[in-house]
């Protein structure tokens, strides 16, 4: 499993156009390393990078590479209001901002933190695993585990009320589901709308009573956060669990994922289990060997050479860590998984809203252990023509970046004050607010209706 698939927020190439060659694009990766390792492919108006080197050189390079969409050339702004829900978040942030709104959830994430939260998700896991215990005994390890367990612990950490984790865990499972019918396309759009709004008004709800009154979660730390010595804006802290939910949920989700399929793959249950943890160097190599963010995108802000090719100002750069990672450059035998590997790999981690490091992955054994578990279907997871220049792809074609921001005359809720249902947060509406790119008007997210794929995969 891997984030920033072909329904998430990068224009993906031909060569990973199915499901079947995303769960298994490693062939295609080890080509592209081969004969075209930095490469501009006119279709999609993208760079793609595929070497360790250049990969970790691009993500190192906060100065020449951009988060933020809105430097790209072919940048351009979606039309219409509301269509879809509106982040500000770090995500779409670069550095000294990104790092001002991380620091305000990161400790919350800092390895002694989560040592004092291994007690509870070794309980939760055992639940977990005491359902499927209580049925036939075989589960899926998405459904039933991998999935449920990173919503239940964000959910906790938010400060969720223990009546909402239903209708919590509703939405969560709205938000990064996925349609292969073509005739759904627009109901599935417009339940996604639906949730984003439910969402949003949930989520607006709990931010503005932790304001009035504090508690010891993380909405309580985010409603009551400054940054840079203003207090957080709201359509931001709402952004922030928004983030949280999804980019922490999908990352981890293919974390575990992945992690029981090495592990199963290459028969080290039992030595795990024996040793009743799993140690930081063996999910460190399910890091690299099967990324839980595969892709993640760039902007060129000067001119630049990266391969021996020039990438100019504005350009977008698509960079594959799930290449990387597999680099036989920099990995001797990349392809294979070595669970006593020395962690040296590219990972999301150094990108992503928070960072979570583990020195030891608990095995968790349901509170039966007399009955066993059997795991069943498990998921595995050219010439450059530009614009302006002869033979520039089309329009359609360089707007098929589906990572975009728009300045929205209503503000950054419009589309939420927009719902009857919502009315008591028109104030939001027309709200001007000078922020730190000196912006007339707001920046938001166009979410298209869409899984939130790099959310995780793009920072």
């Amino acid at each position: 499993m891997s984030s920033a698939g072909p329904q998430g927020l990068q224009a993906f190439p031909e060569a990973l156009s199915t499901r079947e060659t995303w769960l298994e694009p490693f062939d295609w990766y080890r080509e592209m390393r081969d004969t075209a390792p930095v490469r501009y492919d006119p279709t999609r108006s993208t760079w793609d990078v595929f070497r360790y080197a250049d990969v970790k050189r691009i993500l190192d390079d906060d100065a020449t590479f951009s988060v933020d969409p809105e430097k790209a050339t072919d940048f351009v702004e979606p039309e219409g209001e509301g269509e879809g829900l509106i982040l500000d978040t770090m995500l779409f942030e670069d550095p000294p901002r990104h790092d001002s709104l991380r620091n305000v959830v990161e400790g919350s994430f800092r390895p002694r933190a989560i040592r004092d939260l291994e007690p509870r998700i070794r309980e939760l896991a055992g639940d977990l695993l005491d359902d499927v215990l209580a049925g036939d005994g075989e589960m899926d390890i998405v459904s039933d585990l991998a999935y449920p367990l990173p919503v239940i612990v964000i959910a906790e950490l938010l400060g969720v009320p223990t009546e909402d984790r239903d209708r919590f865990k509703e939405w969560s499972d709205a938000i990064v589901a996925s349609t292969s019918d073509r005739e759904e396309t627009a109901e599935y759009a417009k339940r996604q709308q639906e949730v984003q709004r439910e969402m949003g008004f949930y989520f607006l709800q709990l931010i503005e009573d932790r304001r009035e009154n504090p508690k010891d979660d993380l909405v309580s730390t985010i409603a009551t956060a400054e940054v840079d010595g203003e207090p957080l804006a709201r359509e931001e802290a709402l952004g922030m669990c928004m983030l949280l939910l999804v980019a922490g949920n999908i990352t981890t989700t293919n974390l575990i994922t992945n992690a029981v399929r090495c592990f199963g793959d290459n028969g080290l249950f039992g030595r795990f289990t024996d040793e009743s943890h799993v140690p930081t160097r063996a999910i460190e190599e399910v890091l690299r060997y099967r990324s839980p963010v595969q892709a993640m995108t760039r902007i060129a802000t000067e001119e630049t050479a990266v391969g021996g090719q020039t990438i100019e100002a504005g350009d977008r750069v698509i960079v594959w860590l799930g290449s990387g990672n597999r680099d036989e450059r920099q990995f001797s035998e990349g392809a294979s998984f070595a669970p006593d590997r020395t962690p040296i790999s590219i990972s999301a981690s150094a990108t992503a809203p928070t960072t979570v490091s583990a020195r030891r992955w608990p095995v968790s054994k349901p509170k039966s252990p007399s009955r066993s578990c059997s795991i069943g279907s498990p998921v595995s997871s050219s010439p450059r023509r530009r614009s302006g220049r002869p033979g520039a792809p089309s329009s359609t074609a360089s707007n098929r970046y589906r990572s975009s921001t728009r300045r929205s005359e209503d503000g950054a809720l419009s589309w939420l004050a927009s719902n009857p249902d919502h009315a008591q947060w028109g104030e939001l509406r027309g709200r001007r607010r000078g922020d730190h790119r000196d912006r007339s008007r707001e920046a938001s997210f166009r979410w298209r209706g869409e899984p939130f794929g790099e959310g995780p995969g793009i920072r």
